[in-house]
């Protein structure tokens, strides 16, 4: 992480080679900085499986993992894998929004991460999206 105290922007180049396999991303209970392993967007489903793969899940954003998703001005989107809920269904929801399935919202894009605040125990994520098969 970068944190620039100019008002300019600044280009930071990583080069490597794309990965062509699947990798594994070691998950620990609290706070985990993520990023997809190869050069695509990522949705919610695409990176955790559309049954919220090894998420936990909880009827709000307080029971379940929080997803932040960064905004361009500042600070956080925040999703969750709702289950249980008295209303709005199952699936990825926004913690603003409990009702509308939000699968679909991109994760990361290319050179970019979020945060996974793991509520549940260490678990290993699988990255293996289109590029891997």
């Amino acid at each position: 992480m970068v944190k620039r105290k100019q008002s300019a922007d600044v280009d930071v180049v990583i080069s490597g080679s794309v990965l062509t396999t699947r990798s594994i991303v070691p998950v620990e209970a609290g706070v985990n900085w993520m990023s997809g392993a190869n050069p695509i967007d990522y949705t919610l489903a695409d990176y955790f499986g559309a049954a919220g793969g090894d998420l936990q899940s909880g009827a709000n954003a307080a029971a379940a993992d929080e997803i932040l998703v960064p905004k361009a001005g500042g600070g956080f989107d925040i999703y969750y894998y709702q289950e249980g809920a008295s209303f709005g269904g199952i699936g990825y929801r926004s913690s603003v929004n409990g009702f509308t399935d939000a699968s679909a919202t991109v994760l990361a894009t290319v050179g970019n991460g979020f945060v996974l605040k793991r509520k549940g125990t260490a678990y290993n994520q699988v990255d293996d999206d289109s590029t891997c098969r």
